[in-house]
C-alpha cells in the first residue's frame, strides 16, 4: 500500500458526548485517493490500521479500516454505534461535482442481520435529502461507479456536498446477558452488568467488534477528500483498558442508566 501519513495525538481525535451514554466519537482522519491506484494520502492517527486495495472488478481504490485494531488501540471493550463519512469542505462544489462521491461504504466480517442497521444522509444535496434509506444504502453497497455517472442520473454513489455526511447506525446487537452481581466501584456493577440489578435479560447495543471486521470505503474518483468518524459506546462489560480511558475524563463518575 502506498500512503502518506501525518500522525496526530490520539487525545486530539477523541470527543465524548453525554455522560449517561458515554459515547466516544473518534475522528479517524482524512483520505484522498491518488494515482497510481490504490495509493492514497491518509492524514490521521490510525495509520497502522489503514490499508488499501484495488477493486477486483474495476480500476477503483478501496480503503480499509481495521475496526477491531482501532478499538483495541483505544483500550478495547467498545461497541460500534455509528459510522460517519463526511466531506472535508475542501473539494470542488457545484451541480456537476458536489463534493466527495462515496461509491462504497460498508462493514465486512460482521453478521449485520443480527441487529438493526439504519442509514441516512445529512447535507445540502437535494437529490439525497429526499431519498429513502433503501436507495441510500444501495448507492454505497458496492463499488460500481463508472465514467459519466452523476448523483442525479444514477444510483451508484452519494455526493456528499460541502460538509455533508453519509452515516450508518448500529443498534440491537446482543452483547450478552446480565447476571446477579451487585454494585461495583466507579459506576460498574459486579458480574451482573452495569446497573447491578441482577437481571438476566439480554444486553443489547452497538456492533461488537472482533478480529477481521473492517470498514471499506471508496470514493468514485481521484483527488477529492473525505473524513471518517466512528462513534463507540462501552460494550456490555467493557475491558479494563476502555474503563481506564473513559474514567480518565470522568465519564464513569455516575452509574450508566
Amino acid at each position: 500500500m502506498n500512503h502518506a501519513t501525518t500522525v496526530m495525538g490520539i487525545a486530539a481525535t477523541l470527543a465524548f458526548t453525554g455522560v449517561a451514554s458515554a459515547d466516544l466519537v473518534v475522528n479517524l482522519g482524512t483520505v484522498m485517493q491518488t494515482s497510481p491506484r490504490p495509493a492514497i494520502v491518509y492524514t490521521g492517527a490510525f495509520g497502522a490500521h489503514v490499508t488499501t486495495r484495488t477493486d477486483a472488478l474495476g480500476p477503483r481504490t478501496i480503503t480499509m479500516f481495521d475496526l477491531n485494531g482501532i478499538a483495541n488501540q483505544l483500550g478495547g471493550g467498545l461497541a460500534l454505534v455509528e459510522v460517519r463519512v463526511r466531506d472535508t469542505g475542501t473539494n470542488t462544489y457545484g451541480t456537476w461535482s458536489p463534493g466527495a462521491d462515496i461509491d462504497l461504504m460498508r462493514i465486512v466480517g460482521a453478521d449485520l442481520l443480527a441487529g438493526s442497521v439504519t442509514s441516512g444522509y445529512t447535507g445540502a444535496v437535494t437529490q439525497h435529502m429526499g431519498e429513502s434509506q433503501t436507495i441510500l444504502q444501495s448507492r454505497v453497497s458496492t463499488c460500481d461507479a463508472i465514467s459519466g455517472d452523476q448523483h442525479f442520473n444514477s444510483q451508484h454513489f452519494i455526493s456528499l456536498g460541502q460538509n455533508g455526511i453519509s452515516w450508518t447506525h448500529f443498534a440491537g446487537f446482543v452483547h450478552g446477558a446480565g447476571g446477579s452481581g451487585g454494585d461495583g466501584s466507579g459506576g460498574q456493577s459486579g458480574a451482573g452488568g452495569w446497573d447491578g440489578s441482577g437481571s438476566s435479560e439480554p444486553i443489547y447495543g452497538g456492533l461488537l467488534l472482533t478480529a477481521g471486521m473492517k470498514l471499506e470505503i471508496s470514493e468514485a474518483g481521484l483527488g477529492e477528500s473525505y473524513g471518517v468518524e466512528l462513534v463507540f459506546a462501552p460494550a456490555g462489560v467493557p475491558a479494563p483498558g476502555a474503563i481506564s480511558l473513559l474514567a480518565a475524563v470522568g465519564l464513569f463518575g455516575r452509574r450508566r442508566r
